[in-house]
């Protein structure tokens, strides 16, 4: 090999694949750059390091040494870019938002929890898997993981080894002497831009699939480190106070019930008469006198709470729910008589098919604004609705009358005209679980509810829930169509 064909060919890898070497000096017929005598022997190389399938290479090879160093400084920048955008990606797209949501979930309850043990465990947890990828990347780009395999099969290779269009142009316009001395060298320089471009796609390519993989695991493992925190997550959830207060009211209700339920088992007969009022029997010997006692002795409400509602004594202001003042009045005696309310047996058998029924939402706007300014036996009126051809409403004490226990509220169904005969009701409270159900005798009493209907913080819930701040109730009546005829 002469001084002009090793110019020639080193000419052509310099302008045509960048290889980073000094030129042999000129006029120097002998002197050969190991270099480039080795990129000229690059075939040889690969084969000598071929694997299965791939191209493997170690850092024995004299080639690899000589260029990873150029490889690395290019390649290393995408890689770290590839791995800052995916962890980017679920820190900032995906855990922070579900974290966001999980936080506002059950009214709040758990973004204590959220900010101070979960947010830092889960960025934690993805900040190691991330320097993982990159402590990968740099180590395989400067081959200190053992045997890796980062190449193309044998077909990519011969593609990208090949001479171009214009190369081959430029080599038919040569002599035939020229030609046959300079197309090895051609083919050969050929072969080492290929490994060039092969390995700056697939070694890139083949890190970011493993980069990808740790991002996999680290989203996997996510539940299991969270899962290590959740006792001290339990330790920091804060429940709302009404929610508190509610479950308490519950408890205390269930426990009403079962005490109620325990007085009913103890009877050992009930019998429920097709008319009058409800009378317990104690056998066959039983006396006017225990009977008698029997009518007093009416099995406690839950809450203790059903009370009529006299309108003789009201004098006290209230606001109306459709604006404006109107006179309240202060509580009458209680009127809490064994005929006042009849028994759901005694009701279904009057009634039947002969009877009138509405169903309809009673709604109370403004009610938050009116509620918040409002102190005991303080009430807000419903609009008015008719039934059976009378006017009824709801009368809603926010912070209970004067009868009610502190931190409970009074829901009474009242009637604006004179009207006779019985009526039953169902009152539901709307975004609630309150619900209070009974049958009025209209003509002794001007309203009939419960005094201790919820707590008042349930019931700011419930207007809270609703649009613009109003409660709202559903309200189902039932009367015989025989009241028409009384009134």
């Amino acid at each position: 090999m002469n001084a002009d064909q090793i110019r020639s060919a080193y000419t052509f890898l310099t302008e045509k694949c960048g290889f980073p070497f000094p030129p042999p000096k000129k006029g120097d017929t002998t002197w050969t750059p190991p270099e480039l005598q080795l990129a000229l022997n690059v075939r040889r190389v690969m084969e000598e390091h071929r694997g299965i399938r791939n191209v493997q290479f170690s850092d024995s090879s004299t080639l690899l040494q000589a260029w990873m160093p150029i490889f690395v400084k290019s390649v290393s920048g995408i890689l770290t870019g590839f791995v800052n955008t995916v962890f980017y990606i679920l820190k900032k797209k995906i855990a922070s938002p579900g974290l966001r949501a999980l936080s506002a979930k059950f009214n709040g309850m758990l973004a204590a929890a959220e900010t101070g043990v979960l947010r830092p465990k889960v960025l934690q947890v993805l900040s190691e898997y991330e320097q993982r990828a990159k402590d990968f990347c740099e180590d395989v780009l400067s081959w200190n993981v053992g045997t890796l395999q980062f190449t193309s099969n044998e077909h990519y290779l011969t593609e990208s080894g090949g001479l171009t269009k214009s190369e081959e142009e430029c080599l038919e316009k040569q002599s035939d002497k020229a030609r046959f001395e300079l197309e090895p060298l051609l083919n050969e320089a050929g072969q080492v831009r290929g490994f060039w471009k092969v390995q700056a796609k697939l070694l890139p390519d083949a890190l970011q699939n493993q980069v990808v993989m740790i991002a996999e695991r680290a989203v996997k493992g996510l539940r299991g480190e969270i899962d290590k925190v959740s006792e001290e997550a339990l330790k920091v959830v804060q429940e709302s106070a009404h929610i508190a207060q509610e479950r308490e009211r519950q408890r205390q209700r269930l426990e009403d019930i079962t005490r109620a339920l325990d007085i009913v088992m103890s009877i050992e007969t009930l019998d429920v008469p097709s008319a009058g009022g409800p009378a317990l029997s104690f056998g066959e010997e039983e006396t006017d006198e225990s009977a008698a006692a029997a009518d007093d002795a009416e099995a406690p409400d839950p809450r203790g709470s059903k009370r009529a509602r006299q309108s003789e004594e009201r004098s006290q202001s209230s606001e109306v729910a459709g604006g404006g003042k109107k006179p309240k009045t202060k509580e009458g005696k209680d009127n809490e008589q064994p005929g006042n309310a009849q028994s759901e047996a005694a009701r279904d058998e009057g009634m039947g098919d002969d009877e009138d029924t509405l169903e309809l939402n009673v709604r109370l706007p403004d009610f938050e604004a009116k509620a918040t300014r409002m102190q005991k036996d303080g009430f807000v009126e419903s609009p008015p609705f008719v039934f059976q051809d009378h006017r009824f409403f709801l009368e809603v004490y926010p912070q209970g009358d004067s009868h009610a226990r502190d931190g409970q509220a009074s829901v009474y169904l009242c009637r604006k005209d004179e009207c006779k005969g019985t009526l039953h009701y169902n009152v539901e409270l709307c975004n609630g679980e309150s619900t209070m159900s009974d049958t009025w005798d209209l003509d002794e009493s001007y309203g009939w509810g419960e005094e201790n209907f919820c707590s008042s913080e349930a019931l700011m819930f419930a207007a809270r829930a609703t649009e613009r701040g109003a409660l709202e109730f559903r309200v189902k009546l039932s009367a015989p169509k025989s009241n028409r005829e009384g009134s």
